[in-house]
């Protein structure tokens, strides 16, 4: 066979590097990571909020939804896209620059700490990359949305 070489099969190749692809997704999915740090957890008060922030945030508060299931009071979630869902209020925050819906998140995430504080209840915050402009608050009225 001087001379000669042998062409690997190029499906086989494609289906191998489709494999490993989606190993490495799978294995960094917020969801069932969050789930399984969450089940861990030992939590005494009657309710329990969440606030999830971040392009993985979704993920992230159905991971907890997953975990703790009717004990989850409420939450609110600011990511990159909207979830439909009874228990939580979901914000699509700017990125990478805030937008009104990131100062309007801010506002449900402290009426949110403002009812757990109220009831003495646990908080729990899920947050990922590219959360700082998602939600904002001003520390003056004076500083408006296009000055952040």
């Amino acid at each position: 066979m001087d001379g000669f070489q042998i062409l690997p099969d190029l499906n086989e190749l494609h289906r191998h590097a489709r494999a490993i692809f989606h190993h490495a997704l799978t294995s960094v999915d917020p969801r069932p990571a969050t789930s399984e740090a969450i089940g861990n957890l030992f939590i005494c008060t009657p309710s329990i909020y969440s606030i999830a922030i971040g392009k993985a945030a979704t993920r992230m508060a159905l991971g907890l939804e997953d975990a703790l299931g009717d004990k989850l009071s409420a939450g609110v979630i600011v990511s990159t896209s909207l979830h439909q869902s009874i228990r939580w209020q979901s914000f699509t925050g700017g990125h990478p620059l805030p937008n009104e819906s990131s100062l309007a998140a801010a506002n449900a995430a402290f009426t949110l700490l403002d009812r757990a504080n109220n009831e003495q209840a646990t908080v729990i915050f899920l947050i990922s990359g590219g959360g700082s402009a998602m939600i904002e608050w001003p520390i003056s009225d004076d500083i408006s949305l296009d000055d952040l």
